[in-house]
Order: structure tokens, then C-alpha cells, then sequence
């Protein structure tokens, strides 16, 4: 993890115990806010400036929302953690393929032949580029690719064991960064 990081992606999730749902909220990273202790700039920076710590006090100060904890994760964690699960099935459209196999210019680095548009199984690599794609429409679609990764994740593991998922927590909790406890 680096320390000079910016908050590519910032997700809030909410867990309604009572209610057995849970809520999960993007916030665009291009935001301007005012930082605490700073002057107004992108909330994408704060973290740069001050860690996770930072962005949740610039969170908590711009949205009036309470951020109790954080997991960070970083482009190679995120490809273990979807390695981890077996992989994910995301259904791509035709410019989100033409985009990771380079036929339209874009940030994708894919390292697989290609890929068709339609239903796809993504490694955690594949799926990493296809959530990072922002140069053929704009950020709030890679908002939405981002989510469809992590739905796709959940789906993977939504019929796990109990043992499975403890096996799948003892794997993914040394990639993340967090102030939880393992416990």
C-alpha cells in the first residue's frame, strides 16, 4: 500500500442489523469539498493528505454521514480478493469490450487475447481493468462497473459455507487495509 494514494473509489456501506440490509453508497471521486485543515479540492485527494482518517472526517464533515470504519484496497488486492471468489461473471457491453481489447483508446491494460461483448468470466486482472474503464463514457459508469465487480463478488460467495467464508476472510483480510478487527 502506498502512502502517496489517492481514494480512487470511495464507497460507503451501510449494515441495518435490525432490517438484515445493507446499503452501499459511491461517492464520485471528482467531488470538490472542503478538507479539514486544508483548502477546498477533490475528495479523491484526501486521502492522499491525510490517510483514511482524512477522508472520513471529510466525509463525515461534507455529507453528515458517521464513518465508524474503513477497508482500504488497492488494484492488487482487488485482483486476489476476485481470484479468491473463483473469478466473476460480468455481462460487458460492445464498447466496454472493444475498450479492454484496445479497439476504442482506454486506460485497459489486458493481458487475455480478448474478450466478446455479452457474458463473460473475468479473473481478478480482467475484472480490475473492465472497473477501471472510464475513457469511453465517463466516471459515474465506472462508478457503476465498480459496483457491478463487488455484486458480482457477493454473488460468487452468497451460498458459502460458514467455514467457506471464514477460509475466504482469512485469505482476503491480510490484502485489505482496515480499522476493524478480525474479530
Amino acid at each position: 500500500f502506498s502512502d502517496n494514494a489517492r481514494a480512487d473509489s470511495i464507497m460507503i456501506l451501510s449494515l441495518n442489523l435490525k432490517a438484515h440490509t445493507i446499503k452501499l453508497v459511491s461517492i464520485e471521486r471528482g467531488i470538490g469539498v472542503p478538507v479539514p485543515g486544508r483548502n477546498d479540492d477533490w475528495i479523491t485527494h484526501t486521502f492522499r493528505y491525510g490517510g483514511a482518517k482524512l477522508t472520513m472526517k471529510t466525509i463525515e464533515d461534507c455529507f453528515n454521514v458517521q464513518v465508524d470504519h474503513y477497508v482500504r484496497v488497492n488494484f492488487n488486492s482487488f485482483v486476489q480478493i476476485v481470484d479468491a471468489v473463483g473469478g466473476v461473471d460480468l455481462d460487458i457491453t460492445k464498447m466496454e469490450a472493444k475498450a479492454l481489447n484496445w479497439e476504442v483508446p482506454s486506460n485497459s491494460m489486458l493481458m487475455v487475447n480478448h474478450v466478446d461483448p455479452g457474458p463473460n468470466h473475468f479473473d481478478g486482472y480482467t475484472a480490475l481493468q473492465y472497473a477501471r474503464l472510464r475513457k469511453i463514457d465517463n466516471d459515474w459508469h465506472r462508478i457503476e462497473r465498480q459496483r457491478t465487480v463487488i455484486q458480482a463478488v457477493l454473488d460468487q460467495i452468497q451460498n458459502a459455507s460458514v467455514t467457506d467464508l471464514d477460509n475466504l476472510l482469512n485469505t482476503m483480510l491480510p490484502l485489505v487495509q482496515t480499522n476493524f478487527t478480525k474479530t
